[in-house]
């Protein structure tokens, strides 16, 4: 899913950058999503299909009985619960971009859809940093380049809010298109 959206922005970047260019780069401004030809909320509706169906995975996937009876966490499960936080803020993230734009319009609020963005990036990287304590090998080595990937989405998605002038906030949207894809390989 993450490298398909990873692609689907570098394709847009590139198209509305282009676009932009030839009337004036200057007014080029980065989305936090993109608008799908038919169906305007497609990328939303992607990304909460595949945080539903992440989310019941982890949860349900080895037991339909994620708590123990006392309501803790057991020890052998919170790898699973561990992942469906990442899911669940998934999902957060992608209503609430549908909402805001649903109601105020989606230019009014491309600046709280970033930051939206960076909390859900913000709590990828925390929650693959804990995860990520005790695992060694080929194991930890991936779960070390997930890490970079998080913290290079989470800056270029804080660098982006800002108001940079057109060629940066085009070079920083292709570092984050690049780096949401390399997430999902």
């Amino acid at each position: 899913m993450f490298s398909g959206l990873g692609l689907w922005h570098l394709f847009n970047h590139i198209t509305l950058f282009v676009s932009h260019a030839s009337t004036s780069s200057s007014s080029y401004v980065a989305p936090a999503w993109f608008p799908a030809p038919r169906v305007r909320d497609l990328e939303l509706i992607v990304m909460l299909a595949g945080g539903v169906c992440g989310l019941a995975t982890q949860m349900l996937a080895y037991s339909p009985m994620p708590f123990n009876a006392d309501g803790s966490i057991p020890p052998e499960r919170l790898p699973n619960h561990e992942h469906a936080i990442m899911y669940a803020s998934l999902l957060v993230y992608a209503g609430s971009a549908i909402s805001l734009d649903r109601r105020h319009g989606r230019h009014r609020h491309d600046t709280l859809c970033m930051l939206l963005l960076a909390a859900l990036f913000a709590q990828e990287l925390f929650v693959f940093h804990v995860h990520s304590t005790d695992h060694a090998g080929v194991e930890g080595r991936l779960h070390w380049f997930l890490q970079a990937a998080a913290a290079t989405c989470l800056a270029t998605v804080l660098l982006g809010a800002g108001r940079l002038p057109a060629e940066l906030q085009f070079a920083v949207s292709l570092v984050r298109s690049a780096s949401l894809a390399f997430q999902g390989l």
